[in-house]
């Protein structure tokens, strides 16, 4: 009597391989990227009705709402901030700045950063804002 084997079923795709190599590489992703600098301070920018996004190759000077100071993610006083707007003048590095400054900030703050911007011979500065939600 001879028996007759069943059919073999087919076996499946194996994707075991293929979401471990996924999970490593979102894994390595997370370890070796980074989105953004991290503030010295937190700086919430007022809301605007219009204009441009601002551009994101700037020095950027962070005005915190109780009126700290920093310049490319550096704490800086008043003082300070000349110095190094000097310096930079002296290197002849870009002009341009990026002031990114807390909603909450007073308007002499701003203003006296302004005038050290201006007396630094800074032409090109941008306020940064948010979006208003329509």
């Amino acid at each position: 009597m001879r028996l007759h084997r069943p059919p073999r079923r087919q076996a499946g795709e194996n994707v075991i391989p293929l979401i471990n190599v996924a999970l490593l590489l979102l894994v390595f992703f997370l370890l070796a990227g980074r989105l953004a600098d991290p503030l010295p301070f937190p700086a919430d920018p007022p809301a605007a009705r219009s204009g441009d996004p601002a551009a994101h190759d700037r020095t950027v000077v962070l005005i915190g709402a109780d009126g700290q100071l920093a310049i490319d993610g550096r704490p800086v006083d008043l003082d300070g901030l000349r110095g190094d707007l000097a310096r930079r003048a002296d290197a002849e590095e870009d002009r341009r700045v990026t002031v990114r400054a807390d909603a909450a900030v007073e308007a002499a703050t701003v203003i006296s950063v302004l005038d050290a911007l201006q007396s630094s011979g800074v032409g090109d500065v941008m306020l940064l804002t948010r979006s208003e939600p329509s």
